[in-house]
């Protein structure tokens, strides 16, 4: 299923060269993204915590919530660190007493804890994710498959901010997970003689971050993926819209990713067969779609 690429009437059409140059320019930078040593690919686990201790395979010590706070209890021959400092019996890790993310470390692994603040009256939920440069996934990685770039997949659109940001809370890939998130604004396009509607979050350096499902999902795509765009700054907001460009968020790269599922309204009813497909790696999944 292809969609016809919209030019202004005085517009021409894209040079293919140029376009499939420039995509694979964004290949290249995706992929160099994704072999950075203590990425999404080198996640190793994600261990969620409770007010027992608990210990957990490949990661050293043993591990509670305790007061609102973490704490790991390990011994000096395991090798742990917390901001460089040996661990040599229980400490905490000052969650919430402090604007910067603890650093552990245990020779190459990584280990970074994360805090997912309450929501509709559940309790915060802590974990803690291990990283490991030299993880089979990031070894072994080749790149990730996609559809043949394809300007028909390239569309005008237009972002219409909203007054104020406006709260939701989303489910995520992790059952028993919620995200507090915020929608800024809606991006507006025409495809198969129809408008379409999808709403967007903010994200850093000036972007729009786009997420959507569509009917490729739990057949070629896993039903997370996300278009980046900058975000307009001419008056009439209109921007250039890539599907070639939708690439998996890290939960279609891993399972130990806790990403939110699209706002509900962010369904194509189509196939967007543009962008990133599902990992042949990520064959653990029973599909969300």
């Amino acid at each position: 299923m292809t969609v016809a690429y919209q030019t202004a009437d005085d517009e021409p059409a894209p040079d293919q060269a140029e376009f499939h140059a420039r995509w694979r320019a964004w290949r290249d930078a995706r992929e160099a993204e994704l072999r950075q040593p203590y990425g999404t690919l080198s996640a190793t686990g994600l261990h969620w915590l409770s007010d027992e201790w608990q210990s957990f395979d490949r990661v050293p010590g043993r591990w509670r919530v305790a007061d609102s706070d973490v704490q790991v209890d390990a011994r000096a021959e395991e090798g742990l660190r917390l901001e460089a400092v040996l661990v040599d019996g229980p400490v905490g890790l000052g969650l919430g007493r402090s604007a910067s993310i603890p650093v552990l470390t245990a020779g190459a692994l990584h280990l970074s804890v994360s805090a997912f603040p309450a929501s509709n009256g559940r309790g915060a939920q802590y974990a803690v994710r291990s990283h490991d440069p030299h993880s089979e996934t990031l070894t072994g990685f080749t790149g990730v498959p996609t559809y043949d770039p394809d300007f028909r997949w390239v569309v005008r659109a237009r972002y219409e901010p909203y007054s104020s940001p406006r709260p939701i809370t989303l489910d995520t890939v992790v059952d028993s997970l919620h995200k507090d998130l915020a929608l800024i604004g809606a991006v507006r396009f025409h495809l198969f003689d129809a408008e379409h509607t999808l709403e967007v979050y903010s994200a850093p350096f000036g972007e729009l971050h786009i997420p959507f499902r569509d009917r490729t999902n739990g057949i070629t795509t896993y039903p997370v993926r996300v278009v980046r765009a900058q975000l307009p700054q001419d008056q009439a907001r209109e921007f250039v819209l890539d599907f070639n460009r939708a690439a998996n968020g890290p939960c279609g790269l891993t399972p130990f990713a806790t990403c939110a599922l699209p706002p509900a309204g962010n369904t194509l009813p189509f196939a967007v067969e543009a962008g990133e497909k599902l990992p042949p790696w990520r064959d653990d999944l029973p599909y969300r779609a």
